[in-house]
């Protein structure tokens, strides 16, 4: 891999205009393909850096991260650009041992399982909450992600990487992280001798407003997203927001004020009370989803008999997940309109007003078709 090096060439007539010329650079561990295409990337980013940016650019992730020039006798400059910040000999397959933290993420980066050890060394009680970016410092989201994209494409990533447990300091882990037959895995055990620098400041999360204004469980769904992100922009929230909520829409309406909008900027005219009239589709269910009652108007437009079944067989795939936090809001809110997509029983996907309130201990929806005019 080479660099662009922009130093001590002398343009035409003399002017001394930098040309550019191509600096070698030699990652270690040389078997890493990972960190390769992660170190190409961010330098082919910035052609005519220095290698001290490089090195801080890269450590944003990689702790241990050193990238030194070398310059041998009737030889061009090399960087080499150590990920361990030198040669170090394999330790061998520590990700094997028993209790290892272990987790197993979606193609989406959502987290779907994560033993006990997983769950202590992170910080948090409920695993399928979160997504991986959960877990990173602050700025290191994009990088992250090409890391992310490196091994759906079939690589391994083998490092030591900092990592911030929820609501915790950073932290150094030895991370590995691999295609498995479920999504990827990821194994983590604390790293020695790392220094991870000065802890960064808490992060300044802005005011967010949703909309429309009467949902209160979108408002808390979007609220609870944007506290558990490391590095928050509006594109990202909008990306967690859509499992649910698939029009949502994040705009930045002033440097600390942004709006979550449900529907995108869509309004469509409701009745008052619809959900008054007798012949729509109702289920009632308990707290931790579990289909109790529904009426012939609800089998229909699922496509089975729902008693006996939980919500989460009938969402949208990849949202199962998130059944269970959004009755957790539902109970707090007590009753709410909201509007949600569903598969209906020929398969297709719509949206669906939905109006919902308490029914002692358990909880009843009632349901129709969003009118898209």
């Amino acid at each position: 891999m080479v660099v662009p090096d922009v130093s001590g060439a002398v343009g035409p007539g003399g002017l001394g205009r930098a040309q550019p010329r191509s600096i070698p650079c030699v990652t270690i561990p040389s078997d890493d393909i990972t960190f390769r295409e992660h170190v190409n990337r961010l330098a082919s980013r910035d052609p005519g850096g220095s290698p001290e940016a490089l090195e801080t650019r890269l450590r944003k992730l990689f702790p241990r991260a050193v990238v030194r020039v070398r310059e041998l006798s009737s030889e061009p400059e090399v960087w080499y650009v150590y990920r361990e910040g030198a040669w170090r000999p394999s330790s061998g397959p520590w990700w094997t041992a028993p209790l290892v933290p272990h987790l197993i993420l979606g193609q989406d980066g959502w987290v779907h399982h994560a033993n006990q050890a997983a769950l202590s060394l992170l910080g948090i009680d409920d695993a399928k909450a979160h997504h991986y970016t959960d877990f990173l410092p602050p700025g290191a989201s994009e990088d992250a992600t090409h890391l992310f994209d490196m091994v759906g494409m079939g690589h391994v990533l083998a490092a030591t990487l900092l990592l911030r447990p929820l609501g915790g300091d950073l932290i150094a882990c030895d991370v590995r992280a691999e295609p498995v037959a479920d999504g990827f895995g990821a194994w983590l055990r604390l790293a020695a001798e790392v220094d991870v620098g000065p802890q960064p400041d808490p992060i300044a999360l802005p005011e967010l407003a949703t909309l429309p204004e009467d949902d209160s469980v979108f408002h808390g769904y979007a609220t609870r997203q944007l506290a558990a992100m490391a590095d928050p922009s509006p594109d990202s929230l909008g990306l967690r927001l859509r499992r649910l909520f698939p029009h949502a829409l994040v705009t930045q309406e002033a440097p600390d004020r942004w709006v979550a909008d449900r529907d995108g900027g869509t309004r469509h005219a409701d009745a008052t009370s619809w959900w008054t009239d007798p012949a729509l589709p109702r289920v009632r269910y308990d707290d931790r989803g579990l289909i109790l009652e529904a009426n012939t108007a609800a089998s229909d437009l699922l496509g089975q008999e729902l008693a006996g079944h939980h919500w989460q067989e009938f969402v949208t795939p990849g949202s199962q997940d998130q059944v269970q936090p959004v009755i957790d809001l539902l109970r707090d809110a007590g009753e709410v309109v909201s509007r949600f997509r569903l598969p209906l029983a020929d398969g297709h996907l719509v949206e669906i007003d939905t109006y919902t309130h308490g029914v002692g201990d358990d909880y009843e929806t009632t349901m129709r078709v969003s009118d898209p005019d």
